[in-house]
Order: C-alpha cells, then structure tokens, then sequence
C-alpha cells in the first residue's frame, strides 16, 4: 500500500514513538531499551517506515520529520 501523502499521522503510534526517540539522536540499542523490545524489530520499524513514507534512509527520515513537525523549512 502506498501513502498518497506522506504525514506522522500514517505512521502507527510505535512507529511515532521511534521516529521520536531517532529525533532525539538515539541509535537502535538505544531506542530497543526504551521501548522495551528488540534491537531487530527497531529496524524493522524504521524500514516499515521509511517504506510508508517513501524515503531511501534514516536522514531523510529525520529530515522529513523535522518538517513535518514545522522545525525546518520545507526543502525543495
């Protein structure tokens, strides 16, 4: 399924909660002990949505959530 428009909203809420702690600078050891599950299925969401959203990497993605949060200007 391809989202039409990329947005936090259609992302599921542990999916938010790892796009939140990435913002924060975390890596996935990090990330997997504050969420309490696995370092494998960290990855597992950020490739999830990184697909969802159409992005190719983690940069893009924190890039992209920075914008859609208002952080920075949209680039072109």
């Amino acid at each position: 399924m391809k989202i039409k428009e990329r947005s936090l909203v259609a992302l599921s809420r542990k999916e938010n909660e790892v796009v939140n702690l990435l913002l924060q600078g975390l890596d996935d050891r990090e990330i997997a002990k504050q969420l309490f599950i696995s370092d494998k299925t960290v990855r597992n969401h950020i490739s999830n949505i990184l697909q969802k959203i159409c992005l190719r990497n983690r940069t893009q993605l924190v890039l992209w959530a920075l914008q859609e949060m208002g952080e920075i200007e949209q680039l072109s």
